[in-house]
């Protein structure tokens, strides 16, 4: 019986090198490992100057890999990422679906869902050793799976789909910038203007909210831009569904950033914003 709460050493197992992570210059190092895109809430920030191990620690605390109790189930985050770096879910056409997290993608895994994977290698879970043969189950998950079965897709369901509005994703479209007076600002001193008030008829839609600080907004108060003498810096734009999904993203790492940015349409305002924002 093994002791409860210590994980199992197997005879001659050596450390993996793969549970570091590499050096080197890029948004990827030496072995294709992903580092965690800058945002202006602070959440995902590399330190400026520093490699990919530099950044990551700085991001994540130490993550040891937690033992299942009365389990022989190991889990180890990879690069240290930590358990809470979310996964892109994508159907078998490539089609981004949605984020999920290491315990759905292990479920999907073991459904014979998975269809294909990409990107860097997030998660490891190992299982149990089989008595005959003596190796273990080892389920490995990517930043990025390709899912089989039914698309739960509706941009491309739906033509007429617009997804929901809410605070979070605005200030991320609008990239954390006052779209009158070009501050950007953190997401407590933000709030969601109404270019058309809503007591002269405006609608709470894409195309009619932007990004606003609170000083801005109380000077426009009910009137719109013309009567407030008030530039807007961008117009208000509607977002795709695979837009919408890298808007929802909590940690978008770079290899997501960049298999998601191939779906955006080409005119779409978030390759400027994202760009920028990166420099």
């Amino acid at each position: 019986m093994k002791a409860k709460g210590k994980p199992s050493k197997q005879p001659g197992a050596k450390s993996s090198p793969e549970a570091g992570v590499g050096s080197g210059v890029g948004p990827f190092g030496p072995r294709g490992h992903a580092r965690p895109l800058a945002g202006p809430s602070g959440h995902g920030a590399v330190l400026p100057g520093a490699g990919p191990r530099v950044a990551a620690e700085a991001l994540a605390p130490a993550v040891h890999a937690p033992r299942l109790e009365g389990s022989a189930v190991d889990l180890d985050p990879v690069h240290s990422h930590g358990l809470g770096q979310q996964v892109l879910r994508t159907d078998v056409a490539g089609m981004p679906l949605e984020w999920i997290d290491y315990k759905e993608a292990v479920r999907l895994y073991h459904m014979d869902q998975v269809a294909y994977a990409c990107g860097t290698p997030l998660f490891r879970l190992r299982g149990g050793t089989n008595a005959k043969s003596g190796l273990r189950t080892v389920v490995e998950v990517s930043s990025i799976i390709a899912t089989i079965g039914h698309s739960s897709n509706p941009g491309t369901l739906r033509a007429d789909y617009v997804p929901p509005l809410n605070n979070e994703t605005l200030f991320k479209r609008d990239a954390y910038l006052c779209m009158y007076c070009g501050g950007r600002f953190p997401t407590q001193l933000l709030s969601r203007e109404h270019i058309r008030p809503f007591c002269r008829g405006g609608l709470d839609v894409w195309t009619n909210v932007v990004t606003a600080c609170r000083r801005c907004n109380n000077a426009k108060a009910s009137r719109t831009p013309e009567e407030a003498g008030m530039q807007l810096l961008a117009v208000p734009f509607t977002p795709t569904y695979a837009e919408y999904i890298y808007l929802k993203g909590r940690r978008v790492l770079a290899d997501q950033m960049e298999y998601l940015l191939a779906h955006f349409p080409r005119s779409s305002p978030l390759h400027v914003r994202i760009r920028e924002w990166l420099q």
